[in-house]
């Protein structure tokens, strides 16, 4: 086990990208995408953040929303 700061969500995203938007284009749901990661141990985050992520990934920070973005 490595000792040390775990990789940031949207770092741990961005390492996986590619294969995760090939798998959404071939018709895998994001459900079955995340599930399929954090088996392989290559995520570390929740469903929520997973989805957070995925739809703000090219955000600098895509966990924060203004209150018109609600």
């Amino acid at each position: 086990m490595e000792n040390g700061p775990k990789p940031s969500c949207k770092s741990q995203y961005l390492a996986i990208h590619g294969e995760t938007q090939t798998l959404l284009k071939q018709g895998y749901t994001i459900k079955a995408v995340y599930d399929y990661f954090l088996k392989k141990g290559v995520i570390h985050m929740s469903y929520n953040s997973w989805t957070k992520i995925l739809k703000n990934y090219h955000k600098p920070f895509p966990f924060t929303q203004k209150k018109d973005e609600l």
